[in-house]
């Protein structure tokens, strides 16, 4: 398959299972799963604060943040998968509830630079092809990454550092990294927000470049059903993978 570039997220999608990055690539994206759409919701809160932020050196409002939420959720939530197990008005209650945390806790620390900043990366070398991604937030000294995260932090924190590594190249000087998570389980045994400091590994995820981009060129997709993410509720061409690579 031809490729022109690689995106932060598309590298991890690859890593995590090469045969949901070749279905989503092919075929397109699915509506989201509740899971997927609590993390949409709670960005969209996040990124109104920090858009506003910027503008005013303020913070929203408790109630204007769990607004955003609520209004993003109400205009959205019917192009959602729901599955029988699902609670969508409790998740929606938990999201907000999580993210008003980060509101309270968090955000008053951090002065913004750019919200959801947008970067490209060209390579000379044309054994990768160009980076591309969007970070979520800056501020004059760290680049922040949001995660909403309904498992332990372990079983997630690898994808995000190389996630993270593709940040770290378009730092500026001094610039650090922290993932911050806010956790959407019902009963979190983790604090509501957890805040990681990331050393990027530059050499790993070079190596890890050369051989997604290789992979890709040559058609090697391989279904990952070790993963805590295959699962119907999470992979949209769940059910197409396991008819099609029995």
């Amino acid at each position: 398959m031809f490729i022109d570039h690689l995106s932060a997220s598309s590298l991890t999608q690859y890593i995590r299972c090469s045969m949901q990055w070749y279905y989503v690539h092919t075929y397109g994206y699915k509506p989201p799963g509740i899971a997927m759409f609590c993390g949409l919701a709670a960005e969209h809160g996040l990124n109104k604060n920090f858009e506003n932020k910027i503008l005013t050196h303020e913070d929203l409002k408790i109630a204007e943040v769990a607004g955003y939420i609520e209004e993003y959720w109400d205009q959205n939530k019917d192009r959602v998968l729901i599955y029988p197990d699902d609670n969508p008005g409790e998740q929606k209650d938990i999201v907000i509830a999580r993210t008003v945390s980060y509101r309270k806790s968090v955000a008053p620390k951090i002065t913004p630079t750019h919200v959801q900043r947008k970067f490209e990366i060209v390579y000379k070398d044309k054994t990768i092809p160009k980076l591309s991604g969007v970070k979520d937030l800056e501020d004059a000294t760290k680049v922040i990454d949001w995660k909403t995260v309904g498992k332990s932090l372990k079983e997630a924190k690898y994808e995000h550092t190389v996630q993270m590594s593709c940040y770290y190249l378009t730092r500026n000087v001094g610039t650090g990294l922290e993932l911050h998570y806010i956790n959407l389980a019902d009963k979190a045994k983790d604090d509501p927000v957890n805040i990681i400091t990331v050393t990027p590994d530059l050499q790993h995820l070079r190596s890890l470049m050369v051989r997604v981009y290789d992979g890709i060129t040559k058609d090697v997709f391989i279904p990952n059903r070790t993963h805590y993410l295959c699962h119907p509720k999470f992979c949209g061409y769940y059910d197409e993978c396991h008819a099609e690579n029995k």
